[in-house]
């Protein structure tokens, strides 16, 4: 029988066919004491049986899904629609094979129009505006973005103003509102998810990698980490070793205030790593140590993308880095 993962779970062995390649990296990470964003992942073999069914969730995946969805609640301490405590997600895709850029990302899935028509929290409304760009192109197929939408330098009105357009704009095109009930949307994105496996590109792209198609994909639902919170929060990217020199030294950069998506984009304006010493030593410390514990579980030297939310540092993601030799 299938059954969903979580990466706090000690008791289950690693497979890469089965958790795809972000889902055993993060539960390998987590279960050698890397600090990571918790997470569930819903395996390949599920995916394998939507396509079965005809591109449908049964009934017996939907009711796990929201069971270990309830786990995630339970173990962050926070809560899917609760502004005081809100627990955000985002729902990636995760074949054993990466492939990147060619499957579907949902991020800030948990926030609701209810929360952000109370809320005076600017980090929520750009959450917000974020979630429905992606949910809607990604379930229904329709762009909402435009450029600069959720940029830093607006008011709360201002941020509440683009989201009120933006259903405005998706009941204009459907003939319907939009259903943003957490059950739904996440049941929505996981089978956006699951479909964007075939999408033209993404079958394009095995086809030239020689990747099978029967690999399918794991879908990893990780607790968001907000590093555009506060000024004690940010992002960032790390090597363990200077890819230009060779030199075993950690090379990167971050930004204050912003997520990671800026820093890969180039759209922020970036710090270099040593500056964190001095301007953010604890997060600097904390960095320190995890880069120390991935040194000792991976032999090669990494490619780290990290965040830090009011002082508190994760790993998001380590992979194999391309050093000069």
């Amino acid at each position: 029988m299938n059954c969903i993962y979580e990466i706090w779970d000690d008791t289950t062995s690693y497979d890469k066919n089965i958790l795809g390649n972000k889902g055993y990296h993060l539960m390998n990470m987590f279960q050698n004491g890397i600090t990571v964003p918790l997470a569930i992942v819903i395996p390949t073999t599920i995916c394998r049986d939507y396509y079965g069914l005809g591109k449908k969730l049964s009934l017996e995946y939907k009711e796990m899904i929201k069971k270990k969805c309830k786990e995630l609640e339970k173990v962050t301490g926070k809560e899917f629609g609760n502004a005081k405590k809100a627990l955000l997600v985002s729902i990636r895709s995760g074949a054993a094979v990466s492939m990147p850029g060619m499957l579907d990302t949902i991020l800030n899935v948990g926030i609701t129009k209810d929360m952000v028509l109370k809320t005076q929290e600017k980090y929520l409304l750009r959450a917000y505006i974020t979630f429905l760009n992606d949910y809607v192109k990604g379930v229904y197929g329709i762009q909402l973005k435009e450029r600069g939408d959720d940029f830093p330098d607006k008011s709360v009105d201002e941020y509440k103003e683009i989201i009120s357009k933006k259903l405005e704009l998706f009941q204009q095109t459907t003939g319907e509102q939009l259903d943003d009930s957490i059950e739904a949307v996440i049941e929505n994105a996981v089978c956006s998810i699951f479909n964007s496996w075939e999408k033209p590109e993404a079958q394009m792209y095995r086809k030239n990698k020689n990747i099978s198609d029967d690999l399918y994909t794991a879908v990893v639902i990780e607790e968001m980490i907000f590093g555009n919170r506060n000024e004690m929060s940010g992002s960032g990217v790390l090597f363990t070793k200077n890819p230009i020199t060779g030199a075993d030294e950690l090379y990167g950069e971050y930004i204050v205030n912003g997520q990671g998506v800026e820093v890969v984009n180039g759209v922020a304006d970036t710090r270099p790593i040593e500056q964190m010493k001095s301007e953010l030593n604890e997060v600097y410390e904390q960095l320190k140590n995890e880069v120390s514990k991935i040194k000792t579980l991976y032999a090669d030297p990494q490619d780290i993308e990290f965040t830090f939310e009011n002082g508190k540092l994760f790993i998001l993601q380590t992979r194999n880095a391309c050093i000069r030799k």
